[in-house]
C-alpha cells in the first residue's frame, strides 16, 4: 500500500505563487488551480521542546523544492542534457511520469519519519512526477519542465515506481539540500551568568541556510528568538529581533535595547543538574527566489525549540582580614 504522507505541489514562478492543486497520491496529479495563492503558513506557539509546522512543497521553474523545520532540499530536472533535446535523451523510452526515490538516512533524520524493516513494515520514498513534456512529440510545453514532489511510505514488499537508464538521465538534473541546526541559548556579556547580572541570550547557531540550484535560490533566515529563561512555559518570555545580541564587557539593555536580557534573582543550585532549563526558540522564514536572489517570495514559515541548560552562581564575596 502507498501512503501520502505529504505533498503539495504550489507552482511558483518569477516571484509569483500561482497553481496550488497538484497533489501526488499513488502516483496521479489533480488538476491545477491557476490563480489560486498558497495560504501563508501561520506561526504557532511551539511545544515545550521541538518544532512546529509541517512540511511545504513546491515548485518553481524546474524545481521541486521543500521546506520543512527541519530540512530544506530541492531537486530540478533538465539540467544535466548536455545541449541534447528531450526526444534524443529519451530515444525509443517513454516520457516519465511518476516514479519512487528512496529517502536517505539523512533525510529520515531531517523529515523526522523512520524506516521499519521487515515484511510487515515499510520504507519512506520521495514521490516525484514530472510535467511539461507532449508524451508523443518529446517535446518541451509553454511552461517548461516541472517536476513535483511528496513524502510517501510504501508497505516492504509492495511495487515501486522506477525509471530507466535513459528517463533517469533525463529527470536527474541537480539537487540541493541543507539542514535546519537545532537552537542553541549562549549567554554574554560573560560565558557563566551570575545572580544579578544583567545576561543577553543569543542562538549561537547559523542564523541563514541556503539551497541553491542554478537560479532557483532557497531560503532560510531566523527572523526572530524567544528566550523563557527559566524554562518552558514559566514566565517570562523574552523576544528579541534576529538571533538576538552577543553582548561586550559594557554593554547593558539601556546600550542594546534589542537584546534577550534577563537578571536571574537567585541561583541554580536548586534546579535539576544544578542549572536553569533555558528553552529558546527560533522563528524561521523560508523564501524562495527564480532569479538568482534578485527577487524573493515567502515560501514557508516555522519554529524550531531546543533547551538549554544554563548554571547560575552567586556573586562570591571576597572578604580580607
Amino acid at each position: 500500500m502507498r501512503r501520502m504522507v505529504a505533498g503539495l505541489g504550489a507552482a511558483v514562478g518569477a516571484g509569483a505563487l500561482v497553481g496550488v492543486g497538484v497533489l501526488l497520491v499513488c502516483g496521479l496529479a489533480g488538476p491545477a488551480q491557476a490563480g489560486l495563492t498558497p495560504p501563508t503558513p501561520t506561526p504557532t506557539s511551539p511545544p515545550p521542546s521541538g518544532d512546529s509546522g509541517t512540511p511545504t512543497y513546491g515548485t518553481v521553474k524546474n524545481c521541486a523544492i521543500v521546506s520543512s523545520s527541519s530540512y530544506l532540499g530541492m531537486s530540478c530536472a533538465g539540467a544535466d542534457g548536455g545541449g541534447r533535446t528531450v526526444k534524443q535523451i529519451l530515444g525509443p523510452s517513454d516520457v516519465p511520469g511518476c516514479w519512487d526515490e528512496k529517502l536517505t538516512d539523512s533525510e529520515l533524520v531531517a523529515m523526522n519519519v523512520t524506516n521499519s524493516p521487515g515484511p510487515d513494515g515499510w520504507t519512506y520514498y520521495w514521490g516525484k512526477c514530472l510535467s511539461g513534456i507532449d508524451p508523443k512529440t518529446k517535446t518541451i510545453e509553454g511552461d517548461g519542465i516541472k517536476i513535483t514532489m511528496g513524502l510517501i511510505r510504501i508497505d516492504n514488499g509492495d511495487p515501486v515506481k522506477t525509471l530507466d537508464t535513459r528517463q533517469w538521465e533525463l529527470v536527474r538534473g541537480l539537487a540541493n539540500n541543507s539542514n535546519i541546526p537545532v537552537p542553541v541559548a549562549g549567554v554574554s556579556p560573560a560565558d557563566h551568568p551570575r545572580v544579578g547580572g544583567d545576561v543577553s541570550f543569543f542562538d549561537g547557531t547559523d542564523d541563514t541556510v541556503p539551497v541553491q540550484v542554478g537560479a532557483v535560490l532557497l531560503r532560510a533566515q531566523v527572523t526572530s528568538i524567544d528566550i523563557e529563561p527559566l524554562g518552558p512555559e514559566r514566565a517570562p518570555k523574552i523576544s528579541c529581533p534576529g538571533t538576538g545580541v552577543v553582548a561586550d564587557s559594557g554593554d547593558s539593555p539601556r546600550t542594546r535595547p534589542d537584546g534577550c536580557w534577563y537578571r536571574y534573582p537567585r541561583s541554580s543550585a536548586a534546579q535539576p543538574q544544578d542549572a536553569y532549563p533555558v528553552q529558546i526558540t527560533a522563528h524561521w522564514r523560508v523564501e524562495v527566489s527564480a532569479d538568482g536572489g534578485a527577487t524573493f517570495t515567502l515560501f514557508n514559515r516555522f519554529t524550531k525549540s531546543a533547551i538549554t541548560r544554563v548554571p547560575v552562581t552567586e556573586i562570591q564575596t571576597l572578604v580580607v582580614q
